[in-house]
């Protein structure tokens, strides 16, 4: 497990919650951020945002304009090896 941590950037110490909308652009993903970001765990959010440089940009802006916390957005783009984020 923290091999994978590593090789991805992420924090083997904490929780992970994965978000995808799916590889066909399925789905809206943007009003879950300001929902988990009301954690009051330390965890990483990883927002999987596919080939969308729009979708990249509106993530961008939603984890930019959010309050402070003990929640990490870590934003990522086309995932090959998405068997292993999960």
């Amino acid at each position: 497990r923290e091999d994978c941590a590593a090789a991805f950037g992420l924090d083997p110490a904490r929780q992970t919650v994965l978000i995808s909308a799916g590889g066909l652009g399925v789905g809206n993903l943007l009003p879950l951020i300001p929902i988990l970001n009301r954690i009051q765990l330390p965890v990483q959010v990883l927002v999987m945002c596919g080939k969308s440089a729009e979708l990249k940009e509106q993530v961008d802006g939603a984890i930019a304009g959010l309050p402070p916390g003990p929640v990490v957005f870590m934003k990522f783009g086309v995932a090959t090896e998405m068997d292993r984020f999960m």
